[in-house]
């Protein structure tokens, strides 16, 4: 498995290790919107039974909505590995 230095862009300058910034900042943008997701899931597992139904299916379009931004947050991190070779 890589590691997130791996993923976040590390080029070789002579000697030197440059990691591109900016994937760096949407890595982790991706990886915060994950743990949110993760956050979601967990509580909505543990809603169920619990909320009413129109409760539940409020918290649950919530993690959905949450799910498309950490999606959304991946595809500008691949959209910029590829653009910026890196």
């Amino acid at each position: 498995m890589a590691t997130k230095d791996e993923i976040g862009g590390a080029t070789q300058t002579g000697q030197a290790q440059q990691v591109c910034a900016e994937k760096t900042a949407l890595l982790n943008a991706y990886e915060e919107a994950v743990a949110v997701v993760s956050e979601a899931l967990t509580s909505l597992r543990s809603a169920m039974g619990v909320l009413s139904r129109d409760e539940y299916d409020r918290a649950y379009l919530r993690t959905e909505e949450l799910r498309v931004i950490a999606r959304q947050k991946h595809e500008a991190l691949m959209a910029h590995a590829i653009t910026h070779r890196c």
